[in-house]
């Protein structure tokens, strides 16, 4: 069974786990999913992601949209839930993933109203409060005979919104489907984006350009976070190179990267943040009322030759406080070596090694 805890005496356990992140972003206590609709708003920078706010664990049925605001990139503030299921309305089984936008001057959320299809909200305070739309779901599952959809990315092209659904096919293939709008509200169905993959599915897709290229970024539910770099003429999408951000498999107790989704700030970087699940048991992480991390935001970039590259924000180091270095340390093979006068909790190190033969 479940414990039961206020939300006060769960912060209090969670600000106790000597294994909670400090300076990686992490919810005030339970359950932090994928990240969602990132916005750039009057200067400052909003992190949306999936949250259970019943506690440290993933309940499909009580998604909701936390918020979290930002001057740097790396301190946050925890802000009001931004979205959260209506009872009786088209989002009634939770607030999935989605993007964020501006429509008409106004910040406009775009999720997926679980089970009814692809809906809208905006805010007319400063991102505070969410209004959704009285037409949601604005994209219906199966409309005009299109594919179910879940999962939205978003962006406006020439005048005409494009809307991006994650999904499958038959294999079962990785598949995006794409629908366009003069109004944010009426849509039409357009076609596949791309191809279908040889992955599970494409969940949590994110499409941008890239140098002179574009990417879709997107997770699967079996091995989470990948990409393709590839092509793209308006309403069609063709990869030219498949890659993968994670290591591992999915799931809650890996410690793997799950879901990523980007954000192009106001130095033009394309700044990507990701939710990576912990190492430890899901019992464990329910004991300590929360789950689940945000990785540091990396900036992405195409090197020579169309590889991507990532690194972490340059905003990073402004955490750096006493510094120590150590010059000419030989540490022979299947030995261990400790580092005078460096140790703590929170580290970053920076390590140049020299293996040819001494």
């Amino acid at each position: 069974m479940e414990p039961t805890y206020s939300s006060q005496s769960r912060r209090m356990l969670s600000d106790d786990d000597r294994y909670r992140p400090r300076y990686h972003y992490t919810s005030p206590a339970n359950f932090l999913g994928d990240p969602n609709g990132p916005l750039l708003w009057d200067g400052r920078y909003h992190l949306f992601y999936q949250y259970n706010p019943d506690g440290a664990y993933d309940n499909s049925r009580r998604m909701h949209w936390g918020h979290a605001v930002s001057d740097d990139l790396v301190r946050w503030t925890d802000l009001p839930i931004a979205l959260g299921p209506d009872p009786d309305g088209p989002d009634r089984l939770g607030c999935f993933s989605g993007a964020a936008t501006v429509w008409d001057g106004v910040p406009t959320l775009v999720y997926y109203g679980n089970p009814t299809g692809i809906c809208i909200a905006t805010s007319a305070d400063g991102l505070l409060t969410w209004q959704k739309h009285p037409a949601n779901p604005v994209i219906p599952h199966s409309l005009h005979g299109g594919p179910t959809v879940f999962d939205p990315a978003i962006w406006r092209e020439d005048g005409t919104w494009y809307c991006l659904s994650g999904g499958s096919v038959e294999g079962p293939k990785d598949a995006a489907f794409l629908f366009r709008s003069e109004d944010m509200v009426d849509w039409e169905y357009v076609g596949l984006f791309y191809e279908p993959g040889d992955e599970t599915d494409c969940a949590v897709p994110d499409f941008f350009a890239l140098g002179d290229k574009h990417v879709l970024l997107f997770s699967s539910h079996q091995k989470g976070v990948q990409y393709y770099i590839g092509e793209y003429t308006r309403g069609r999408f063709e990869p030219v190179r498949h890659g993968r951000m994670n290591s591992g498999s999915m799931g809650l107790e890996t410690g793997n990267l799950l879901a990523a989704y980007t954000l192009l700030d106001g130095s033009g970087r394309r700044v990507m943040f990701g939710w990576v699940s912990e190492g430890r048991q899901e019992e464990v992480q329910r004991g300590f009322g929360w789950s689940g991390t945000m990785c540091l935001p990396r900036v992405l970039s195409l090197a020579p030759g169309g590889v991507l590259q990532q690194e972490p924000i340059d905003e990073v180091r402004t955490l750096r406080r006493e510094h120590f270095r150590v010059t000419d340390m030989t540490v022979a093979d299947g030995s261990v070596k400790a580092v005078p006068d460096a140790g703590g909790n929170c580290l970053e190190i920076a390590v140049a090694v020299d293996v040819s033969a001494v």
